[in-house]
């Protein structure tokens, strides 16, 4: 594992979040990320405020209905297209931007794209939308930061 090796093969997905908003919003979320190349899994925060409307307290990504009601197993990691190879390290600390519609009561579907990096951008408005667990509704859009909380090897 190393956390200062650079990769373009990352891929996330989501594992929490919390979030509120009445015109102003705030959020956190919880986001896995890994690179094979770089044999590093991640935990990741973003934390970060804006605008929005509603609120939402939700667990990890989930099947579909339809994987459901087919028996498949579904790869729920998102691939990011890479505007350039980084690190775990080079994420940690870094812009963040979030921007999130969804509703859910027990399972439901949000509409989500993250950013990372700024002047020099790791990944740009990547959609990870998709099925997940939790009670709420809204939408926001938040710039923030993105916080490594800890990380291990790939598998």
């Amino acid at each position: 594992m190393s956390n200062d090796a650079m990769a373009a093969d990352w891929q996330c997905v989501g594992v929490a979040q919390v979030g509120a908003a009445v015109i102003v919003a705030g959020g956190i979320y919880c986001f896995e990320f890994r690179s094979s190349s770089a044999n590093v899994r991640a935990k990741f925060l973003f934390i970060g405020g804006g605008l929005g409307a509603g609120g939402s307290l939700g667990g990890g990504m989930s099947p579909s209905p339809l994987d459901f009601a087919t028996n498949t197993i579904p790869d729920i990691w998102t691939s990011l297209e890479c505007r350039r190879p980084f690190s775990a390290n080079e994420l940690d600390k870094a812009y963040a931007a979030l921007t999130t519609l969804g509703a859910a009561f027990a399972l439901g579907y949000s509409l989500m794209s993250i950013t990372g990096g700024w002047v020099d951008p790791l990944f740009t408005a990547q959609n990870v939308s998709g099925w997940g667990t939790g009670v709420g509704a809204g939408g926001a859009m938040m710039p923030g930061i993105w916080l490594m909380l800890d990380s291990t090897d790939y598998y």
